[in-house]
This record gives C-alpha cells, structure tokens and sequence, in this order.
C-alpha cells in the first residue's frame, strides 16, 4: 500500500484487482499487450505537428465551444486556452460525459481534471498547445439517469434527489427546461445536508444555477463551469455541435455505408470476446438516431434501401438528402459518438473511464473505415473519498477501507462472524455431539425393544436438534444487538463508501463534498490527486483539522 501525505490531506491506494473492475480494464491497467493491441501507441511529436497541420475545423470548433460558453464569465486560463485553439498548430486532450443534476457524480470531475493533468503533461512534452476539452453529450435521451443525484444526510444516510417526476426515453437532455418544482427540490436538499460553514455559500450558488426556464445542459454547463474554470478546461455541447451541422461528414458516411461499419465492430467485437473480454456495446444496423421535432428516434434499417424512425418512413435516397442538407437532425449512437466527437476536434489523448475503454476497444477497425485517427486512450484517476467522521470510526475499529468496499451482505456476515461469541460456539457445538450421543444410546436401546422404535428416536433427536439450533439463532440475535451501535455505523460507512453497492465515484455528487467541506478544498484535493498515476484506485481521506464530521 502506497500512501501520500498533504497539508489536510492523505491518500492511499488499492489495486484495482481488489476491486470491482472488469477483466478487460485490468487487463489495460496492467498494460497487457492483449487488450492494448486495439489502441493506438504513443504518437511521436513529429506525427502530432502532422495530425494538427492536417486538422481544418478550427473555426467550427471554436465557434460551437464559444456557444456552447456564452454567458459565463471565462477564467484567464480558459481564456487563453480558448486563443491557442485557433492556432494551427493546436491539439486537445477529451473527456466527456452525460448530462447530469447537480454534475452527476464524482468521476465526473475526476475525468476533467485528469484531461487537465494530460494535457499539461502532453503540452510539456510536446511544446504544442494542447487543450484540455469536456465534451457534455447532452443529445442522450436518459432523462432519469440525468435527473437525479445523490447527497449524504446530515446523518450520513444516501438521499437521492429527482429535479423532476416527468421522466421520457425520447426528449434529448439539451431539450430539457426545469419547471418551478425545481425551487421545491432545492428546499429539500438543503433541509436534508449536513450543514457546514461552507453549504450556505454552496446551496446559493446552487440556487442561481438551478432556475426554473434553465435548460438542463445550461445548468450542467455552469455548475462544471463553477468548479472547474480555473482549471482552464473548455466545454463544448453535442447539441450545439449538431445544431451547427458539425456532425455532417460522419452521419452521411454512416448512412451510406451503415454495412460496413456494423461488420467492422462486429468482427473487432468477436475477436475481443475470443480474447476472454467482455463487449460493453451492441452494434445496431445503423448508429444513429434521427431529431423529429423535440423527440429523438432510433434509425433503422434492415435492407439499407428502407429506413424508419418511429412512425416515420424514408427511402435511401430520401434520408441521404436529409443528412446531407440537414445533417443537425442527425446525431450518433454510443458507438458512433467517438468517431464523431473525433472528426470535429483534433483529440490526440481521450481520458475514459473503465466502461469507455471497453466500448473504445471495439472502434479500433471503425475508425479507420471513417478516416478518422483514433486517439490514445488513457484512465482517468479513480477515487474514494473519506470524510473524518469514516477516517476516526475505521482506526478506532481497526477497519481497512477495502472492507467496507463490497455489498452490504457480506459485510454483515463479516462482522457477525467477527462479533460472535466463541465461547457460545464452543457450548452449542459440544451440546450437538452430546444431543447425538444421547440419541445414539437410546437408538440402540429401542431397536432391541422394537424396530419400529427407531424412527421415533431419530424424529425425536432432530426435533431436539432444531429447539437448540432455534436457541443459538436467538442468542447469536441477542449478541448482535449489543453490538448495534458497531453494525450501525459499519452500514453508514459502507453507505459512505459503497453507495448503492458501486464504487462512491460512480454514486455520490461532487456538490455533496463542496457542500462539506468547501469548493476550494475540494478542488485543491483533486489537484493534488491527479498528479498522480492513475494506475490504481485512490483512498483520499479528508483530515481536515478544523472540520468535525
């Protein structure tokens, strides 16, 4: 075990073969030649100056980032980044992420300042400007994933909050508007937290953010820009990206040769399945969906002569016209999205969580087939994050983070294992042999009286068998509860650091640690935390001294 020190912060790490990760992304941690094969290697410098000499679409870019940013006040940082975009010799490092209230959860921040930290990195190596980009995918239709984030009480119990009750698979996020109800769930949330010397500042914050008329993307757009401007990453919307007809070159490629693509997954797919790796994503017949009015409908195809989409029927020649002259009511599946995102942006480095790498892999053949270069592939950081309240409980009890890192049923056994009695054990286990025994003597006994004796002697041993079996049960639940106040805090624990049987990263807000703890601190512990090698699962315990929580 590793461990690193700050002024009020301390870290640890547990190899993600500990935990619960995937075969494949395991198997790109460790740097097996097996799963790395379907990604690019380091590009050298020289093949980078070509990759931004080659790239045309500055302006575009520029152009929807600038939209996509308009009304927020620019960090001189964000500034800058934004001017050295324009020049010809400018690269990026991506990430992105689903829309979500409230930012989601926490990796999303763990990938932007992970994208900060490549691009840096990069930058240095290279002497090139490359600059650190969000891609928000605010064209996905999942709205009750979008809608909802997860805080910790003022106990310290989960309360996941919905910022609506109107939940559809077919309204695209960017179309979504928050309604008045979005005052009441604020009110909620803020009756709900722990407060601190920080929430108050934070909820009002919050509060200009989250306004009813506020589209749902605005409000993601300027709650990352909140937290994250002084690092000086730039956001840029899918939606507005395919509102500006970005998207054009891909979705007709796809369109007209909608086969081949799906082949060349397909065959990529069954190889890694060959492999003993798992495939993350489906290939559909065509990978995109269509934008009728303000409703977003899977295309299909089954014979590439006829299209539908919903009600809706086309010709081929009908949906070519239509992607070519109005290629914003276009936009690409899980699979696609990469590509596309690609072709509009000069990505040398795409930072990806475990379940992008998996479906990246299946791209390696596709991104050739559209001439696009795929970009290296690298982890994002991965974190845990301990409040004090966890940090004093687990060294008083002599308690690793990692025990409470698995579903709850298995702790409990864990513990109760841990808590019973010996002695009790010890007294039910010689009462079994003797209960035997006994029976054992008055079986030989029967059987020379009458034969027909034994089976009541046998009836009358289990019966005896189960009343002290019923009694250990009831002992073993008297036990347990002289040690509620242990299994108690052991549950809020694990609640803490395995939310809803997931890693915290992928369940618990970013807000509910700015609410806690400040915005500042919060930032300065992922900084801290993002120069370092993303090779292994971080345990970052919050020591603030002057915090008691």
């Amino acid at each position: 075990m590793l461990l690193f020190i700050f002024e009020s912060t301390s870290m640890h790490t547990i190899p993600f073969t500990e935990l619960k990760f995937t075969h494949l992304f395991k198997e790109f941690i460790a740097g097996s030649s097996s799963i790395l094969s379907y990604f690019p290697t380091k590009i050298s410098s020289e093949n980078l100056v070509s990759i931004a000499e080659k790239f045309n679409r500055r302006a575009e870019l520029t152009e929807a980032i600038s939209a996509t940013m308009n009304g927020l006040e620019l960090s001189p940082s964000q500034a800058k980044n934004l001017h050295d975009l324009s020049k010809n010799s400018s690269l990026a490092a991506v990430t992105g992420q689903q829309v979500g209230f409230l930012g989601g959860a926490m990796y999303t921040v763990l990938k932007a300042y992970s994208t900060v930290k490549y691009a840096n990195q990069i930058s240095d190596e290279t002497s090139l400007p490359i600059i650190p980009i969000f891609w928000i995918e605010d064209n996905d239709a999942d709205s009750e994933e979008a809608a909802k984030a997860t805080l910790l009480s003022a106990k310290n119990e989960l309360l996941t909050f919905a910022c609506t009750e109107e939940i559809t698979t077919n309204i695209p996020v960017s179309e979504r508007i928050f309604g008045d109800e979005i005052i009441g769930v604020l009110d909620l949330i803020e009756a709900g937290i722990q407060k601190s010397e920080f929430s108050a500042e934070i909820l009002l914050k919050i509060r200009e953010i989250y306004q009813p008329g506020t589209t749902w993307t605005s409000a993601f757009t300027k709650l990352l820009q909140f937290v994250m401007a002084d690092s000086g990453i730039l956001f840029i919307s899918a939606s507005i990206a395919r509102k500006n007809g970005l998207f054009g070159t891909i979705i007709s490629k796809e369109i007209e040769n909608f086969r081949a693509s799906k082949d060349v997954i397909d065959t990529t797919s069954n190889q890694l399945q060959e492999a003993g790796f798992h495939v993350q994503a489906t290939v559909s017949d065509v990978n995109l969906f269509y934008q009728d009015g303000n409703k977003r409908l899977k295309l299909k195809s089954d014979d590439g002569i006829n299209y539908t989409a919903g009600d809706l029927h086309f010709s081929r020649e009908q949906i070519s016209l239509i992607a070519k002259n109005s290629p914003e009511l276009f936009s690409p599946n899980v699979l696609l999205r990469p590509i596309v995102q690609d072709d509009i942006i000069p990505t040398i480095a795409y930072i990806a969580g475990p379940g992008e790498i998996a479906y990246l892999a299946q791209l390696s053949e596709a991104y050739k087939l559209f001439s696009v270069k795929m970009p290296m592939v690298k982890p994002r950081h991965s974190a845990t994050f301990m409040p004090p309240s966890v940090v004093r409980f687990l060294e008083k009890n002599d308690f690793s983070p990692e025990f409470f890192m698995r579903p709850w049923k298995q702790i409990e056994m864990e513990l109760t294992k841990r808590t019973k009695d010996s002695d009790s054990e010890a007294i039910f286990t010689s009462a079994s042999a003797k209960v035997a025994e006994v029976f054992a003597s008055i079986a030989d006994y029967a059987k020379g009286i009458d034969q027909s004796l034994i089976g009541a002697a046998n009836a009358a041993e289990r019966q005896t068998e189960k009343q002290i079996e019923d009694l250990q049960k009831k002992i073993n639940s008297a036990q347990k509860k002289r040690h509620t106040s242990l299994f108690d805090k052991s549950y809020e624990t694990a609640s803490i650091l395995m939310p809803f049987d997931e890693l915290q990263e992928r369940g618990i807000s970013p807000i509910n640690w700015a609410l806690r703890f400040g915005l500042t601190k919060l930032t300065e512990t992922v900084l801290q935390l993002s120069e370092k090698i993303p090779d292994t699962h971080f345990i970052v315990h919050l020591n603030f001294p002057h915090i008691n929580q």
